[in-house]
């Protein structure tokens, strides 16, 4: 199994051309499995999901990522509580078995 210091790795994520202000907030609470403050829901994001799809449709685009999204974010609801912050997230990626070739 492969070890890595998670808080310094957040932090050079964080500081460097791949973070965000969310990976900011979000990998902290997601590396410690700390999910309150509850700040969005897996409920609260997945009500956007219609909208999102309807707009793809009405212009032809392909959603891959999103579709993956929709998904996963599926699996956190059914796992837990939709009012669980979307840091659950990570608890659906520990359960999911690794695909191999």
């Amino acid at each position: 199994m492969a070890t890595v210091d998670v808080d310094m790795m957040v932090k050079a994520i964080s500081n460097g051309s791949g973070g965000s202000t969310q990976f900011g907030i979000r990998a902290p609470m997601m590396a410690h499995r700390k999910f309150t403050p509850r700040m969005a829901t897996n409920a609260t994001l997945s009500y956007y999901f219609g909208m999102i799809e309807g707009l793809a449709d009405s212009v032809g685009s392909a959603t891959p990522l999103f579709d993956r999204a929709v998904e996963l974010t599926g699996r956190a609801i059914e796992m837990g509580p939709g009012d669980e912050d979307n840091a659950t997230m990570i608890e659906v990626r520990a359960s999911m078995p690794r695909k191999t070739k």
